[in-house]
């Protein structure tokens, strides 16, 4: 599929595609993951013939490209490797990585005129519960839009473990969201300084945060 030669290229051109061949659970996380994508309104193009140089990769590989320079100026590129970790002894464990060109990078900002904050004394974690994990997507994009430090708590664990997590990573702020807060429209705002916490418009939710000097 990587071959450069131009007697591959009509091989490669009638070759099947992956995707068109797979199980139902992997089926299943291939739809989530664009439906992921298309919901916090990042562009995608589903590319059959990237290829990354580990064996380990499982189920997605990507690459981050700018939208006005293409594949020849690719700023990140990575993937899955859910049985890494098992495979060098550990307990089985989820991951992803990426290499990315740190100077293309920077060169990309600089074209963008991105503006990087000084420091970030607010750090928010969106923490969902029940069916709410597509809500919380959409929440932390909202909010790094809005300039502020968002990260998504991790999926399958508990209110407490993740409120746990969320302290561990430095956290000062949690944003707790499930069903009921979705029917409702509001979130639950919470200091984790104070252990104190308020119920949120989740149209007023950049503002309860905080002004930009207190990001």
């Amino acid at each position: 599929l990587d071959c450069k030669q131009e007697f591959c290229q009509e091989i490669i051109s009638g070759a099947p595609h992956n995707v068109d061949y797979l199980c139902d659970q992997c089926e299943g996380h291939w739809n989530g993951l664009l439906l992921g994508l298309s919901e916090i309104n990042i562009p995608y193009e589903i590319n059959h013939r990237i290829v990354r140089g580990f064996d380990y990769y499982t189920r997605t590989v990507f690459e981050i490209v700018p939208p006005v320079e293409g594949s020849q100026s690719t700023l990140v590129g990575g993937g899955r490797y859910d049985g890494l970790i098992q495979e060098l002894g550990g307990r089985p464990t989820p991951g992803i990585g990426f290499g990315m060109g740190i100077e293309r990078v920077v060169s990309n900002l600089r074209r963008q005129e991105v503006v990087l904050p000084d420091s970030v004394s607010k750090k928010t974690m969106v923490i969902h519960i029940g069916a709410a994990k597509m809500y919380a997507m959409k929440l932390v994009s909202n909010l790094r839009q809005s300039g502020l430090s968002a990260t998504l708590g991790p999926a399958g664990r508990s209110l407490r473990s993740q409120l746990r997590y969320a302290s561990v990573t430095g956290a000062t702020h949690a944003i707790i969201v499930g069903d009921d807060e979705i029917r409702k429209g509001m979130v639950i705002l919470r200091d984790l300084s104070k252990s104190e916490q308020q119920e949120v418009n989740s149209e007023h939710l950049i503002q309860a945060l905080g002004s930009d000097s207190d990001r």
